[in-house]
């Protein structure tokens, strides 16, 4: 089995017990960014990856989610940040930049523009470097661990930038969380290979188990990969969740059904659930 590894704060409490072996599982495992491991995918290079939510709805019919398991965040987390120097009520008419990482990221930003402030925004696609992005554009996004590094660069600047958090907005907006990736397997790999899926599902529920379980040793783990403090892990940590119960699927449709409504995807989706749905 050939398994996209994101190698991001949000699912390091699933791959460290599986790289230190506290969970075995007989895998090839493939590391990426978002928008390399969706393209991977998608391409079928890998059989299973995490997968920019957004990406699902755009590609489901080649698709099942994996029951149980997901990341999302409940409001206020930090990894989804649009750095201004206007309120984002004023931004109508302008340019504001996206970084090509985070296919959701951009998704949300999109929603959040149409539905809720009510700006028309061009939105053009830059690395993900602040002040590059803000030096020709009214706005950026930035988004994932790079997110969390950025606001704490920025804490000694002053306050010459407006911060908007979008899945605090997004919680403020719906009342629900906001759900970024979910775990996806190929229809045809699942059809070939049941046993494997079922296998890979429980390792990954065991592996979430077992890396909650280890706060202290994912919060020293990911200090020594990001060089952020420990109390800004501690506190992401507490936003970030893996579950994928009915409130997760109800918060994933809805926001499927605001990118239906502004124009991200072609048709409503329906998820459909590997072992549910039946392979």
């Amino acid at each position: 089995m050939r398994i996209g590894r994101l190698d991001y704060l949000s699912c390091l409490p699933i791959f460290l017990p599986l790289a230190r072996g506290a969970v075995p599982l007989e895998a090839d495992y493939v590391p990426g960014v978002p928008v390399e491991l969706d393209a991977l995918l998608l391409a079928g290079e890998v059989d299973v990856a995490p997968l920019s939510a957004i990406e699902y709805a755009r590609h489901h019919a080649h698709l099942w989610l994996l029951p149980g398991i997901s990341v999302s965040e409940e409001g206020r987390a930090g990894t989804a940040l649009f750095f201004s120097r206007l309120p984002v009520t004023e931004l109508d008419g302008k340019i504001v930049a996206v970084s090509p990482v985070s296919a959701t990221g951009t998704a949300l930003l999109q929603v959040l523009f149409a539905n809720y402030y009510h700006v028309d925004a061009r939105i053009i696609v830059m690395d993900p470097d602040l002040d590059s992005m803000l030096a020709t554009t009214d706005g950026a996004l930035i988004t994932g661990d790079q997110a969390l590094l950025v606001r704490e660069e920025l804490r000694d600047r002053g306050p010459d930038l407006l911060v908007t958090d979008l899945g605090e907005v997004w919680k403020t907006f719906t009342g629900e969380r906001m759900v970024y990736t979910v775990w996806a397997v190929r229809r045809d790999f699942a059809r070939e290979h049941p046993g494997a899926v079922a296998e890979l599902v429980a390792a990954l529920k065991k592996a979430r188990e077992v890396g909650w379980a280890a706060r202290e040793e994912l919060v020293a783990e990911a200090g020594r990969k990001l060089s952020l403090p420990p109390q800004v892990i501690e506190d992401y940590l507490q936003q970030v969740n893996h579950d994928f119960g009915e409130g997760h699927r109800r918060a994933l449709v809805l926001f499927y059904d605001y990118a239906y409504k502004t124009g991200l995807i072609d048709e409503r989706v329906r998820l459909e659930v590997w072992g549910e749905e039946g392979p």
